[in-house]
């Protein structure tokens, strides 16, 4: 693991990986080894602007794509002399980016990406629109999600991680000392300050989202839809009887 921060020594430090005056110091063979090892897994960092979301999937679940999203740089021998919160910060930052990744390639039970997908949206909402019209077309992109439970669950799952990884990253600030109580506070509560975000999660979480779902893998909601299939079934039957 990484040096204690009390303890380091910071004349041997490269100062240029987190930028000119970053939070977090590393040493110039940690810096180093961090590029070779960016340059040997260029193409799982990704820009995802400019690629379809199939793009995105199947570059995120290579081998290799994988092989990357799950070595640490902690565990870098090169590393391992750092200033063990600026590695788990640079972690940290990394996880944030594979999350955001996978988030691209939540799927439904039929296998179709989820409506909140920024790929789709982007089909749905357009520069030219109208404000009101964006907020129709998001807020139609909200019920279509609740559709599906994967969907739903996918993208808690999202939101859960990048509230823990926040918070991880804020912790390794504060412990640094660069950062005030009320900074790192602020961080931690960044999705809830955020209320476009806090409510999406709250939307996701409700009786109100969870009354829409059509597709699920739970037999409670199977046995739901084939009581309803059933009952239109019946009345079909009955309307044609009588």
């Amino acid at each position: 693991m990484g040096r204690d921060v009390n303890n380091a020594d910071t004349d041997n430090y490269d100062y240029s990986y987190l930028g000119t005056n970053p939070f977090f110091p590393i040493k110039k063979e940690c810096n180093d080894a961090i590029e070779k090892f960016n340059i040997e897994y260029k193409e799982c960092q990704l820009e995802v602007d400019d690629k379809t979301a199939d793009e995105i999937c199947k570059i995120v679940d290579s081998d290799k794509c994988q092989k990357y999203f799950n070595i640490k740089v902690v565990d870098i021998p090169e590393c391992k002399d750092s200033i063990e919160d600026a590695v788990i910060s640079i972690d940290n930052l990394r996880k944030l980016a594979y999350s955001e990744l996978k988030a691209e390639c939540i799927k439904d039970e039929n296998n179709k990406y989820c409506p909140l997908n920024s790929k789709e949206t982007q089909k749905i909402i357009t520069p030219e629109m109208s404000e009101e019209q964006q907020k129709q077309a998001y807020e139609k992109a909200k019920e279509e999600t609740c559709k599906s439970q994967k969907c739903i669950d996918g993208y808690l799952s999202f939101f859960n991680e990048l509230i823990d990884i926040t918070k991880e990253y804020a912790d390794a600030l504060s412990k640094y000392g660069n950062i005030s109580k009320e900074e790192v506070d602020d961080m931690k509560n960044t999705f809830k300050k955020d209320k476009r975000t806090s409510e999406l999660i709250d939307y996701l979480k409700s009786d109100q989202c969870k009354s829409k779902i059509i597709y699920s893998s739970s037999a409670e909601t199977v046995i739901k839809n084939m009581n309803l299939y059933l009952g239109l079934s019946l009345i079909t039957v009955l309307y044609f009887l009588f």
